[in-house]
């Protein structure tokens, strides 16, 4: 029993022997780890930071910090004091191939051993390896068709300060560039006036935008989007020019944000409706008794129109009623005329006149519708002409000076037709149009004097012929 005692205590003996020469000669470090930049991005390959805060609780000594799998440097010794507490920022970066394959979070174990003992000090770093266009996130707040302001964002992703990332926006509706710093997921705002024209022509919905990133001397493009919300409205002009012809223009314009069908109807009546033209042509037409109402339909997208142009010519029956009016007129100064004169003219060559000379005759007829007393028949030769000593029928006056002529009837019966004629000529030659005056007729009727006008006469030298009118 007494060997068997003393056997136990030699052990208990070696043991305690065992663990205090361990706890001298382990190494007693108190490390707290700080994350400074904890993500690479592929495309720029800088290295993860850490800063590691080293307690030293054991003797003085020198210490190395190293990985069995990434360099990590400072690779040299730092001396640290018994007691002393020293900070030291550490950079680790994997090999170019091992950064090109992998993605996404890799843990890895990093040594610290001194020079005094053979113990080390083991702690595990987390690195993360991502692409240039995961690390950042840009997009805008929901864009309303009536905004004219976006506010365009980018989103750092990672656990990394960024420091001068130059950024040029790029989108549909709006471009910019602007430098900014970024803390690790800090996100930064930018408020940018908007291209109101080209937002008004886009439907509701998700766009692409697009900004080139320059950080490190790297420029890589990073994407993202921005929505434009849903909106209707429609706003409709009429424009109306004219009067024989009359223009009307209708327009019809989406000012929201998603398509809508708009329509267009017009009215006319039966006699409008013969002399209107639209363009373009309407999509459905229905009579009702006197009136025809026409209609255009279309489906649009915003910012486009639908234009109707509707023109009426009223020159055609403008024209019309004014020769109504005028036949009107004619008929009735013809039957409102109890004395009607008409004169004709025929062209007289002597023989053996010169070219240049011409003779012409000039026959006066004059009717009358009704009995009148007292008429008298005045015409009046041209300035250029003379009158003929031949005359088929005397005037009962004549004014050498003014060239006038009159003649004297005492009365006329009704239908009662007379006829005066008289020859004037000219040694002056008279090239192209040649033309007479109308005759005069004055009349007593009823007591009441009246006046009736002939027709007027005309000729052309050249050809020698002759026209009425």
């Amino acid at each position: 029993m007494v060997k068997k005692g003393l056997f136990f205590l030699s052990v208990f003996f070696l043991i305690i022997l065992s663990l205090n020469f361990h706890i001298v000669s382990a190494i007693s470090l108190a490390v707290e780890q700080e994350t400074v930049k904890e993500t690479i991005i592929k495309e720029i390959g800088s290295p993860v930071v850490f800063n590691l805060k080293i307690t030293n609780n054991g003797a003085s000594d020198s210490f190395r910090i190293y990985s069995l799998v990434f360099p990590i440097t400072p690779s040299e010794e730092i001396p640290i004091a018994s007691g002393e507490t020293k900070t030291i920022r550490i950079n680790v970066l994997p090999a170019e191939s091992f950064i090109r394959e992998k993605n996404g979070y890799i843990t890895s174990e990093y040594f610290i051993k001194g020079n005094l003992g053979t113990d080390v000090y083991q702690g595990r770093i987390l690195i993360k390896i991502d692409k240039f266009e995961d690390a950042f996130e840009i997009g805008t707040e929901k864009i309303n068709p009536d905004s004219t302001i976006a506010k365009v964002y980018i989103f750092n992703n990672e656990n990394n300060q960024v420091e001068n990332i130059i950024l040029t926006f790029n989108s549909v509706i709006f471009n910019f560039q602007k430098t900014v710093s970024l803390k690790p997921f800090e996100k930064d705002e930018t408020e940018i006036e908007i291209n109101l024209e080209k937002l008004k022509r886009l439907l509701a919905g998700p766009y692409i935008m697009t900004a080139k990133a320059t950080l490190e001397g790297v420029t890589e493009t990073i994407k993202g989007t921005y929505i434009i919300t849903e909106k209707e409205g429609v706003s409709a002009t009429t424009q109306k020019s004219g009067w024989i012809i009359r223009k009307e223009v209708i327009e019809k314009t989406n000012t929201g944000s998603v398509p809508v069908v708009v329509q267009i109807s017009s009215t006319k009546n039966i006699i409008s409706r013969l002399f209107s033209t639209f363009n373009p042509a309407p999509s459905n037409v229905k009579r009702e008794n006197v009136r025809v109402y026409y209609y255009w339909e279309k489906e649009i997208n915003p910012a486009e129109s639908l234009k109707v142009t509707i023109i009426t010519n009223w020159i055609f029956p403008f024209l019309l009623i004014i020769a109504i009016i005028v036949i009107v007129f004619l008929v009735h100064l013809y039957t409102s005329t109890d004395l009607i004169l008409q004169k004709r003219i025929s062209f007289v060559r002597a023989k053996g006149e010169k070219r240049a000379e011409f003779a012409l005759k000039v026959i006066i007829n004059v009717k009358a519708k009704k009995f009148m007393e007292k008429v008298r028949v005045y015409d009046r030769i041209p300035m250029i002409a003379k009158l003929h000593e031949q005359f088929a029928t005397p005037p009962t006056k004549m004014d050498e000076r003014t060239g006038s002529l009159r003649w004297d009837i005492e009365n006329l019966d009704k239908g009662e037709q007379r006829v005066f004629s008289y020859l004037i000529y000219s040694k002056i030659g008279v090239i192209g149009r040649f033309e007479l005056p109308a005759a005069t007729g004055l009349y007593e009727r009823g007591g009441k004097t009246h006046q009736a006008k002939s027709n007027k006469v005309f000729f052309v030298n050249e050809p020698r012929e002759y026209q009425s009118e």
